[in-house]
């Protein structure tokens, strides 16, 4: 279930997201239900 785009869960999510982005230069895919993996998958490594 997605919840509603200004609930809590949300908003910690993005903050995180950008903490990990503007602290550790990570790149953040919300992929929930949606993630492959794999070479060729959502957030491939290398």
């Amino acid at each position: 279930m997605i919840t509603d785009i200004h609930s809590e869960d949300r908003l910690v999510q993005q903050t995180f997201a950008n903490h990990l982005r503007d602290r550790l230069d990570w790149d953040s895919v919300y992929a929930y239900n949606t993630e492959t993996f794999g070479p060729h998958g959502t957030a491939p490594c290398g």
